[in-house]
């Protein structure tokens, strides 16, 4: 879900759920090393080996779904792991981004109206 972008020698990194933006200050070079280092941890991947330990499987087209997402408190207790059309999951994402972006601080939102559709 989150990607990682290439601008004037930096890396960013977006923030799938949020549609945010987080300037690693790091080279290309440092990245790279930090992904050989410790890419589980670095890439946080811990979520996707997760999945596949409970023997689920990410199928060509296919992105791991985490219900409730990270960036709601909910997601603290316990999170369930799908996988989805890649599609439908840039959908949701983007549903999320907007309604994240729009919400005022405090603000609740009704995530299953806003993922699940």
């Amino acid at each position: 879900g989150d990607q990682f972008i290439y601008r004037d020698g930096n890396i960013l990194r977006l923030f799938a759920e949020s549609n945010e933006i987080e300037d690693l200050q790091m080279s290309i070079s440092v990245f790279l090393s930090n992904i050989e280092s410790d890419a589980i941890g670095f890439l946080q991947l811990e979520p996707l080996q997760q999945f596949y330990m409970n023997g689920g499987q990410l199928e060509p087209g296919q992105s791991l779904f985490v219900y409730p997402p990270f960036c709601f408190t909910e997601s603290g207790t316990e999170v369930s792991l799908d996988s989805i059309d890649t599609i439908r999951y840039l959908l949701a994402h983007s549903r999320l981004a907007k309604a994240v972006s729009k919400a005022l601080p405090g603000e609740k939102l009704d995530i299953s109206e806003i993922m699940l559709k």
